[in-house]
């Protein structure tokens, strides 16, 4: 592969394939850079999230690069996933109403009153 950049450095030319590869190689580092902070930002963020007893399962959502915004995604997450568990557990408990005459007993229980 030959690049159209590169001079024959006889005539007294620059060579610039060393200056892309230079640029190559500082982008890779700071994409390793950025992918290293990011997988210990997740790392950190699954523990905080089991620490606050919610599912690890939505960390690669709420984890990033800034540690101050994870714990406040993570603070908003808290409020939102609690509220939504006790609106469907008020909802799953509300049930109907006995009509009259009805009981509320265990059918198991009222087998041993008769």
């Amino acid at each position: 592969m030959e690049n159209k950049n590169m001079k024959d450095p006889k005539n007294g030319a620059t060579e610039n394939t060393a200056e892309a590869r230079i640029r190559e190689l500082t982008e890779e580092v700071r994409r390793l850079e950025r992918e290293n902070k990011k997988m210990s930002s997740l790392g950190k963020t699954q523990a905080l999230l089991a620490e606050k007893k919610l599912p690890g399962e939505f960390a690669a959502f709420l984890a990033t690069e800034d540690w101050e915004d994870t714990q406040k995604r993570i603070g908003d997450f808290e409020k939102a996933f609690f509220k939504a568990v006790e609106a469907a557990i008020t909802e799953k408990l509300r049930g109907r109403a006995p009509m009259a005459g009805e009981t509320t007993l265990d059918p198991f229980v009222l087998g041993f009153m008769r």
